[in-house]
């Protein structure tokens, strides 16, 4: 069940209230100070874009060893763009408007399409004295609404959080008691919203649905066994859910309103695929997975699975999170 907060100090309180005094709630303490801004933080580092960039379908692959969030053609597979300026980039989603949303471990920061300075921004300790770590986003296609999955919170206790945003001044924070640590998020195309992780110590998935304008309740997922959380990707009415594997292969499984798998894709070569993107219409579609693990990326046909098309080699340490922007 959805629970809207107030983000204080010490509870949760608004966020503008919060904002508002920030010069005393940044005293928390956890003894944590904000760090610099995303847009400081990016004019330190050498962030480039090709200046042809602009007028194609890029691939956007943050690599959170690197610090760094590398940009491809989509269709070219080479390289036309660097951002730099990041603690840890993890999860990323695109708007309406091809802006792109990077998440690092402690605030949200958005680029227009092909562009190297943030047009926005969202600091966790703007929500909490203490500091948010966020995992992933993603955006709602009926409202624009933010989904920010909180992997885990200072001094906020072993309930998980997901924080949705219908702008950076307004947010309610939805606690989910059953599990503290929150991974991934994804909104489908009437607005429903999924989001998985697990809970404190325990192995296994756990998951939850909100359907559009309702309250957030249990998602079973029957006809696979899943040990833990992947990437979830709505694309084309088909919803998506990952097996991230560590072993050199990975498993991508469709999934009916139901929780009722579908169907499977075995991805070979495929290791710690976290957040993948899908993208192509239905006969020429594919699957881009970042390898944790291999430091490598790979593209798939979609769903045949099986050997990579494509493996982009890159300057990858520990790629995460993979997002197409048109």
């Amino acid at each position: 069940m959805v629970r809207i907060l107030r983000l204080l100090p010490t509870a949760l309180t608004s966020l503008a209230l919060i904002t508002a005094c920030a010069g005393q709630t940044n005293s928390s303490s956890s003894g944590l100070n904000p760090p610099a801004t995303p847009q400081e933080r990016a004019s330190l580092h050498g962030s480039w874009m090709d200046a042809k960039a602009k007028a194609q379908r890029l691939l956007y692959v943050s690599d959170t060893e690197n610090n760094a969030v590398y940009v491809y053609g989509a269709s070219s597979n080479k390289l036309v763009g660097t951002l730099g300026g990041f603690e840890r980039p993890l999860g990323e989603c695109v708007d309406a408007k091809s802006n792109v949303w990077i998440v690092d471990s402690a605030a949200l920061t958005e680029y227009a399409h092909g562009g190297t300075t943030p047009i926005g921004s969202m600091s966790m300790y703007d929500f909490y004295a203490g500091g948010y770590h966020p995992y992933s986003c993603a955006v709602d296609p009926t409202s624009g609404d933010l989904a920010i999955s909180i992997i885990d919170r200072y001094e906020g206790g072993d309930a998980g959080l997901i924080l949705i945003c219908s702008s950076n001044t307004n947010c309610s924070a939805n606690e989910q008691h059953a599990q503290a640590f929150i991974y991934f998020v994804s909104y489908d195309k009437n607005g429903n919203l999924y989001a998985n992780g697990v809970k404190r110590g325990k192995p296994g998935l756990w998951m939850v649905m909100r359907p559009h304008g309702g309250s957030f309740q249990k998602f079973t997922i029957s006809g696979a066994t899943i040990s833990a959380p992947g990437g979830l990707v709505n694309a084309d009415g088909v919803f998506s859910v990952g097996a991230p594997g560590t072993s050199g292969n990975s498993v991508i499984y469709q999934v009916g309103s139901n929780g009722m798998v579908t169907g499977t894709t075995q991805l070979s070569n495929a290791n710690g695929c976290n957040q993948f993107a899908i993208q192509g219409n239905a006969t020429t579609q594919r699957v881009t997975c970042p390898n944790s693990v291999g430091a490598n990326v790979t593209k798939y046909n979609y769903p045949a699975g099986g050997s990579p098309v494509v493996t982009i080699k890159g300057k990858f340490s520990q790629p995460f999170a993979a997002v197409y922007s048109n």
